[in-house]
């Protein structure tokens, strides 16, 4: 009886020595477990681990529970994309890193579904705008109504004017995919010819029978068109799920620009196959300087204007101009004039439709003369062209 009583006590002194020692090796597990997790990730850790055939909640997991330093500008996360890496884990990165609020915009969150950006202090709401496709090429002619080669943009000027050079926009909308959004400056293309839009490499002797139009028809396109892709660093906000902020990494200068996911709008440098039918919307807006100066129509005489350089010139596309000042120089050969203002001076050319106040003939203006000149500035091909309208001798 004795030795049965002892044998049932050395194997209950050696389980408990097992348990014990079976603890010890789990807590040792889990403590090796917690300091591999304080390692800091990055983008190519991530990228390890996809195409090491992880699962995505695994990698999620990981993610939520390390420290990370990911790049997450939009250059990155297009590799990322291109990678193998999917959406749910590159918004599990976004998420690791939610973008703080600056200071004394804590309370400037939305909270209703929609898009909205920070002007001045105050939370504003804005509304997508409808994107413009114009159809350069389509089989049968441009009066069938066929699918055919297009590009896109928007038209006139956007009802959205920002005056702060790093707006913040918030997006708050259910499965949002935020790394799928682009911020572009815009530029103006006001005409193309019909062979840009040969997508199909089509013989140039064959293009009136396939197209109903000539290898060298200009086409009238009139659209603001993004032009340069600018990075922007996107975050979710603490507590808002499915919402997202957008800031620019640089100050915007003054000029168009457009917010958008995926291809709701093409860069200047594309072109596509659609259908006339095509419809998208985007964000779209305006940086200004300063409120404009005009009055009666015309830019203030004022204005900072630069002949060589248009980032300077308030005076917007497609609209009447004015100068008032000194003749400084006169071209006959190119048929342009070039006048001074007080701290500005403007070049322009002149034609047949000018009209001319003052004088019967342009040969009458001597440099020297004060005048007054209107004119219109356009894009053509990405550069800026002022025409003058009238010139008036003073």
């Amino acid at each position: 009886m004795k030795k049965s009583l002892l044998t049932s006590a050395k194997r209950i002194v050696a389980g408990s020595i097992i348990v014990g020692l079976t603890l010890w090796v789990i807590g040792n597990s889990v403590a090796a477990s917690e300091v591999q997790t304080k390692k800091t990730l990055s983008n190519e850790d991530i990228v390890s681990l996809v195409k090491a055939g992880l699962s995505d909640p695994a990698i999620i997991s990981l993610i939520e529970r390390s420290n990370a330093q990911f790049d997450l500008g939009p250059d990155a996360l297009v590799i990322l994309k291109k990678s193998g890496v999917s959406n749910s884990v590159i918004e599990a990165m976004l998420g690791n890193h939610p973008v703080a609020p600056k200071t004394g915009e804590a309370l400037l969150i939305p909270s209703a579904y929609g898009y909205y950006v920070i002007e001045d202090g105050k939370l504003l709401r804005i509304d997508p705008v409808p994107v413009t496709t114009i159809m350069g090429l389509q089989a049968g002619g441009p009066q069938t109504g066929n699918p055919g080669i297009a590009v896109d943009g928007f038209r006139d000027d956007p009802s959205i004017k920002l005056t702060s050079q790093t707006p913040t926009f918030f997006i708050y909308q259910q499965d949002i995919n935020a790394a799928d959004f682009h911020l572009y400056d815009l530029t103006y293309v006001e005409t193309m010819q019909a062979y840009q839009f040969n997508m199909n490499k089509t013989n140039p002797a064959f293009f009136r029978n396939v197209y109903g139009r000539n290898y060298y028809d200009v086409l009238q396109i009139d659209l603001w068109r993004p032009h340069n892709n600018i990075s922007v660093r996107i975050g979710p906000v603490d507590g808002k799920p499915g919402m997202y902020k957008f800031i620019p990494e640089q100050s915007l200068t003054p000029g168009k620009y457009a917010l958008f996911s995926g291809d709701s709008v093409h860069p200047d440098n594309i072109i596509f196959a659609t259908s006339p039918r095509r419809t998208s919307t985007a964000f779209y807006f305006e940086i200004q300087s300063a409120p404009p100066e005009r009055t009666s129509g015309f830019s203030s005489p004022e204005t900072k204007v630069s002949a060589g350089n248009d980032a300077n010139e308030i005076c917007p596309i497609k609209t009447l101009c004015q100068i008032a000042g000194g003749v400084t120089d006169i071209d006959t050969s190119s048929k342009t004039i070039t006048v001074k203002g007080n701290n500005i001076e403007v070049s322009m050319s002149y034609d047949d439709k000018t009209k001319f106040h003052g004088t019967n003939n342009f040969e009458d203006i001597k440099v020297g003369n004060n005048v007054v000149a209107t004119y219109t500035r356009k894009m053509v091909r990405g550069i800026v062209e002022r025409v003058a309208m009238q010139i008036d001798l003073k």
